[in-house]
């Protein structure tokens, strides 16, 4: 990804970059983990009766469904994260 300084322009020096770091990285996917699991307990019965007619591919459908909810929650979650600590300004 090549970074943008504040007025839009490319290569900025890159000690001059604001990126987030591992640890802003661990927590929103672990916080986006944990709301995925907690959305999974709330909502099996009615998620296993929407995928029970696939019948073999009922667990793969389940899978996907939980990997693709852990992505979008991650990645709501670290857009949000970027916004409030100022690294998203406006274009």
């Amino acid at each position: 990804m090549v970074p943008l300084d504040r007025n839009g322009g490319l290569g900025q020096r890159s000690e001059d970059r604001e990126t987030l770091g591992s640890l802003e990285y661990f927590s929103t996917g672990a916080l986006s983990l944990a709301i995925s699991w907690l959305c999974l307990a709330v909502l099996y019965g009615w998620i296993v009766a929407l995928v029970q007619p696939l019948h073999v591919l009922s667990t793969t459908a389940l899978v996907v469904a939980f990997l693709t909810l852990w992505a979008a929650t991650w990645l709501v979650l670290d857009i949000v994260w970027g916004w409030q600590s100022g690294r998203l300004s406006e274009a």
